[in-house]
């Protein structure tokens, strides 16, 4: 057992790969996976969130393991502990020296060692209901899957539960689980959602939001701190996603380099070393094993994929469809803003939103000065529009344009 067996150095996190470099937890495609349902979470500090949400993870009826992936979390998270008379088991996979958050990896080391027959995911701010389970059916012929659908958000704190999934092992690993190639905010989820559909041709059910609950939080207080716009992330993805070869459940190769990049003929995937192995133990509780990992190898991301003017390129555009589509800034104006007034403004509307309470279906209404001719007449209308716009909570964009009246910014 990988749990157990000293003699186990490495594991790569791809559950239908038959690579002899590594050890399958489930065994080659999954031969050794066990019936029942293993609730997994992935979680990088969010110490106080986790203490509250696990404590709902443990009563969920059905669950039968949980395993728990703690990305390099400072400190170390604390396992749920159970009582002796639960039938329910914890493992817990900590991963030492990962200085970011990155879901795609996290989930799929996850979902390597996860050897039940379904699998129930979810982000480490979800509360679950006792009898989510009982409420999401899933035999063994089901050719269907459970996701969060942001789509049929209430409000906007909803729009979060997109990433609840509950699906059978085998099928995840049929599609190549998530796309490593995602290593920020964004995207992953759906992406996942897609190739389920389209390549292993089942049907999308949707989670019932009654059953899952999102634990509210400011973006400031996301794994990833350096995430500016969680939309525009998502789009920039998207956009990247669009210009690369598929995620292959058989592209899987063997790289002779030390970073285990790709090379042209296939994808890598990530690969970490054992560090160490323990049993927890108390006189009340269940025995909790915990696997130390480091990794040793990663795809490389979306960004490191395409050259630079191409990554900024899909910001830039990235940008402009978040303004237009969600603010309705017309395109005749986007088109004469850079990069930097592009995310000024954006930044600017997102706080109007936030400040105000404005749910996401809402936007702020925009005030548009073309200033022309001379400084004085440009000044006295750029004070009224000024003041005008304030008085009424208006969102002011100022076209300053160069002409022979004043040839000056």
């Amino acid at each position: 057992s990988l749990w157990t067996d000293d003699s186990v150095k490495s594991l790569t996190a791809d559950g239908s790969s038959a690579s002899a470099s590594s050890f399958q937890a489930c065994g080659s495609r999954g031969r050794d996976l066990q019936k029942g349902t293993a609730l997994l979470a992935v979680c990088m500090n969010r110490h106080d969130t986790y203490a509250l949400t696990s404590k709902t993870w443990a009563n969920v009826v059905g669950v039968d393991e949980i395993i728990i992936v703690d990305w390099s979390s400072d400190p170390p998270l604390e396992p749920p502990k159970l009582p002796l008379s639960s039938p329910k088991r914890v493992k817990v996979i900590r991963v030492e020296g990962e200085e970011h958050w990155v879901l795609s990896r996290a989930f799929n080391l996850g979902m390597s060692v996860a050897c039940r027959e379904v699998v129930l995911r979810v982000d480490c701010d979800y509360r679950l209901a006792r009898n989510f389970l009982q409420k999401h059916a899933l035999s063994s012929f089901s050719h269907a899957f459970y996701a969060g659908n942001w789509k049929l958000a209430r409000n906007t704190n909803e729009v979060h539960l997109n990433g609840a999934l509950l699906l059978h092992w085998n099928d995840f690993w049929k599609v190549g689980g998530y796309d490593e190639r995602i290593q920020t905010y964004g995207w992953d989820d759906e992406d996942l959602y897609e190739r389920l559909q389209k390549v292993a041709k089942l049907e999308r059910k949707d989670v019932s939001p009654d059953l899952v609950t999102h634990t509210e939080h400011q973006d400031s207080r996301r794994a990833r701190t350096d995430v500016r716009f969680p939309a525009v992330h998502i789009d920039y993805n998207r956009l990247i996603l669009d210009k690369l070869q598929p995620w292959r459940p058989g592209g899987v190769v063997e790289t002779n380099d030390t970073n285990g990049e790709q090379i042209a003929s296939g994808v890598a995937v990530s690969r970490y070393e054992v560090v160490n192995r323990a049993e927890l133990r108390s006189d009340d509780t269940e025995p909790t094993r915990v696997l130390t990992v480091r990794g040793s190898a990663r795809p490389l991301g979306l960004s490191e994929l395409v050259d630079l003017a191409e990554a900024e390129k899909m910001w830039m555009l990235a940008l402009g469809r978040r303004l237009h589509d969600h603010h309705s800034v017309p395109w005749d104006i986007l088109m004469s803003m850079d990069v930097s007034n592009r995310e000024k403004l954006l930044s600017e509307l997102v706080s109007y939103m936030e400040s105000n309470s404005v749910e996401r279906e809402d936007h702020a209404a925009l005030f548009v000065l073309h200033a022309c001719h001379g400084l004085g007449a440009r000044l006295l209308s750029l004070a009224s529009a000024m003041a005008f716009s304030k008085m009424h909570h208006m969102q002011l964009i100022v076209i300053w344009q160069r002409d022979s009246h004043l040839d000056v910014d």
